[in-house]
């Protein structure tokens, strides 16, 4: 597994650019869209793990849409984590002032990058375990997931620094995101001019970052596919 091969996966198909539009437009449409990128991004995982890296055809967008729900819904079982504690600092920050505001934010905020960097590969053997076999309980089972990371750790404790240099990647549209949102209730002309100059880069950024997201994922399938195999 390596950050730059996924990176570069994405360009290697010849109609990368009408695959990535679509891409692009799926991400700017809220839920549906999104759930259409994590069904496609489940058939990315499988044509990896099965040596084919050409991008898969977008052909059945309600598929795609269906698949990226189970992903979605066998996903929360990691996630919920994360859900708590943002709801920790929600509360506790209307408790205190400015400063516990600002205290809590950089602990839990560390407590997730720690959380994010040692679930992940439990999480994306899930997922790839899931592309695999189409069964959502794959997800569930986390004591598997375990021993699917335990078997492998050097390469796992590789995933996690993967995947923690593509989560930086993918905090910048993420940010410009949250930028053009904060200045449009607070300048309204300025927010306006942002979205303007970010509409199609930073969706464009983020499908981009998917692709590559599942390139590991597929890559992760074959090694713990490896395992099972022996």
């Amino acid at each position: 597994m390596n950050l730059l091969e996924a990176l570069q996966y994405p360009f290697a198909d010849k109609q990368w650019k009408n695959k990535l539009g679509i891409a692009t437009l799926l991400m700017v449409i809220p839920v549906v869209g999104w759930l259409a990128l994590l069904g496609y991004g489940i058939r990315i995982t499988r044509r990896i793990a099965n040596d084919d890296h050409r991008l898969p055809d977008w052909q059945d967008f309600g598929r795609d849409a269906n698949t990226g729900i189970m992903v979605a819904f066998g996903s929360s079982v990691y996630a919920a984590p994360v859900v708590i504690f943002l709801c920790m600092i929600i509360f506790l920050s209307g408790l205190g002032g400015d400063e516990v505001t600002l205290i809590l934010s950089c602990c839990l905020g560390s407590m997730l990058l720690v959380y994010g960097i040692v679930i992940a590969p439990l999480s994306q053997a899930a997922v790839a375990q899931y592309a695999h076999h189409n069964d959502v309980s794959e997800f569930f089972n986390v004591p598997a997931r375990v021993q699917d990371a335990t078997a492998h750790s050097d390469q796992a404790v590789n995933l996690a620094m993967q995947s923690a240099g593509l989560g930086i990647l993918m905090a910048i549209p993420l940010g410009l995101g949250a930028l053009t949102l904060s200045l449009l209730f607070v300048e309204p002309l300025l927010g306006l001019c942002c979205l303007l100059i970010f509409l199609l880069p930073a969706p464009a950024l983020m499908a981009y970052l998917l692709m590559a997201n599942f390139y590991l994922i597929g890559e992760w399938g074959k090694i713990i596919g490896a395992r099972r195999q022996h």
